[in-house]
């Protein structure tokens, strides 16, 4: 259950950001981050008061460290990346989520990896290479943004291991506050949070906005939460990673994006690698 769960999350993940690709033509980038917490935190706020959850937590300064790095800076610099990215690049940078992962619990945790796993984070390096042609030229400063957002994410899973914080509604729930706290103040700060852009979105761009970045972003910090505390941070990881290719899809069909020859090898090694990690998955339970 579980896993049908990711992948239902994950396929949230990968079409949410053919949805903020779309709204980043209208909508400043660091306020479409404040607004897509701000939703998501309604979400979980109603929820919480419809169940009677007690809003009490004994850890809010934790809370706000992680939120720092979890919402503030991974929001930030994933926003950022995507006014400078086309989707389909945006596939491959994601797609490096296990590799920052594994390198990251190696560092604090000492987890070695196996090396069907070592194998298979090396076949997405190269997805990305070949998606940029081997060519450092062609290597954009979205990349980087991208993989800092990607990386600040990943190091705020290893700081709620490291500081014991159990998953519950009522810790989601002050990240995302403490979060949007954050990025509403930097929009502020920046002059870059304004009514008119809202008032001039369709009815379709709402629910779209509403549906995939409000109530779905709130399912999947939910679901990734709830998944490292029964399968662990690794496997998590692994299967919101499929996430990449619904992303690829999307792009082509929704944002009319063109196929190279040379995404599409690349997509086909990230799908190889997946399907080498799940395989790993089902031969250690």
């Amino acid at each position: 259950m579980i896993y049908l769960l990711l992948f239902f999350a994950s396929l949230i993940w990968g079409l949410n950001v053919v949805v903020m690709k779309v709204l980043l033509l209208d909508i400043p980038f660091i306020m479409l981050a404040a607004l897509r917490v701000f939703i998501s935190l309604l979400f979980i706020l109603i929820y919480m008061l419809m169940k009677k959850m007690s809003f009490y937590h004994k850890d809010l300064f934790k809370v706000i460290i992680i939120s720092f790095f979890s919402i503030y800076l991974n929001f930030y610099f994933t926003f950022l990346a995507m006014t400078y990215l086309q989707g389909v690049q945006i596939v491959f940078i994601n797609a490096l989520s296990p590799f920052i992962t594994c390198l990251l619990t190696y560092i604090f945790f000492k987890h070695k990896m196996s090396k069907i796993q070592c194998l298979s984070i090396v076949i997405t390096i190269l997805a990305f290479f070949i998606s940029i042609q081997f060519d450092y030229k062609m290597f954009d400063i979205g990349f980087l943004f991208m993989f800092l957002g990607l990386s600040f994410y990943a190091l705020s899973h290893i700081f709620v291991r490291k500081m014991n914080i159990e998953f519950s509604f009522t810790f989601i729930f002050y990240q995302l506050l403490f979060g949007f706290i954050m990025l509403f103040i930097h929009s502020i700060v920046t002059k870059k949070f304004y009514i008119e852009p809202l008032i001039s979105l369709s009815i379709n761009d709402w629910i779209l906005f509403i549906l995939f970045s409000g109530l779905g972003f709130a399912f999947i910090q939910v679901i990734y939460f709830y998944a490292i505390n029964k399968v662990g941070i690794f496997l998590t990881s692994t299967f919101l990673s499929i996430n990449p290719v619904i992303t690829y899809i999307g792009s082509i069909i929704f944002l009319n994006e063109t196929a190279y020859l040379y995404y599409n090898i690349g997509v086909i090694l990230i799908v190889c690698s997946l399907i080498m990690n799940i395989y790993n998955l089902n031969k250690t339970s």
